[in-house]
């Protein structure tokens, strides 16, 4: 009876079926690419960022600066943005994350030469 009470105490404190809680519950995305992740200043472009977690509701961050976001790709783990000749005037690092209902990403580094 012990043993089978120590089994299933350490089910249900591993949990069943193989998902993880981030699975599960839908945590804060993670950004693993920028693409491009470099642009000389003071040029217009796209911005992809490639991740998981991404949503309908996306919305990516340059600097402190939201962009408006084309979402249509979350579901392949892609969103962009259309990146102004004057968010990106000053030569330097930006960087960049995204922000869901969920949470905010980890930040990745632009260069802006």
């Amino acid at each position: 009876m012990k043993l089978l009470s120590v089994l299933l105490l350490s089910a249900l404190a591993i949990g069943c079926g193989g998902y993880s809680s981030h699975s599960m519950t839908g945590g804060a995305p993670n950004i693993t690419a920028l693409s491009p992740n470099m642009m000389a200043n003071s040029t217009a472009f796209t911005l992809t960022v490639t991740g998981t977690g991404l949503t309908t509701s996306s919305v990516i961050y340059w600097g402190t600066t939201p962009v408006t976001t084309n979402s249509g790709g979350y579901l392949s783990g892609t969103v962009s943005a259309s990146i102004s000749a004057a968010l990106d005037a000053n030569p330097g690092k930006v960087s960049v994350y995204v922000h869901t209902s969920a949470g905010n990403s980890n930040s990745l580094t632009f260069t802006v030469n």
